[in-house]
């Protein structure tokens, strides 16, 4: 059982230490750094840029690191399942990465163009909405 910690600034950590005492025998895995932020945590592992990918169990659960973006985030995908699970990689934008093999610009066309301005991470818009819509009582 895994009790699984992303690295972001609001919220994502913030129920570590209350799952850590629901199942204590869950491992807490995350990005490095995160492990300051929960100084009375153990995490189990820690992903670093020399680090980016591990595999849980008998090959039960892959996971990666994606430190490119504006918070790192972890993917993890569930082998016999072949379910993926994230927190925030699906709205990273502009989507390079997800568009890199299809032959499409990510950024072409006016409306994508217009979501891209008012919703990447790094714009104050996308900011002041999670801070202020979604974390607000987080913080």
């Amino acid at each position: 059982m895994f009790s699984v910690c992303a690295h972001c600034p609001w919220q994502h950590y913030l129920s570590i230490p209350e799952w850590k005492k629901a199942y204590p025998e869950a491992q807490v895995i995350g990005p490095k750094g995160v492990d300051e932020k929960l100084p009375d945590i153990r995490f189990d592992f820690l992903f670093t840029e020399a680090e980016l990918d591990k595999t849980f169990g008998d090959n039960e659960i892959q996971t990666q690191l994606f430190p490119g973006y504006f918070h790192p985030e972890i993917g993890f995908l569930h082998v016999p399942s072949k379910t993926f699970l994230n927190a925030d990689l699906a709205e990273n934008l502009p989507a390079t990465e997800q568009f890199s093999t299809s032959g499409v610009d990510a950024t072409s066309g006016f409306l994508t163009w217009v979501f891209i301005k008012m919703f990447s991470p790094h714009n104050w818009f996308h900011n002041f909405v999670l801070l202020h819509g979604f974390a607000k009582d987080k913080t």
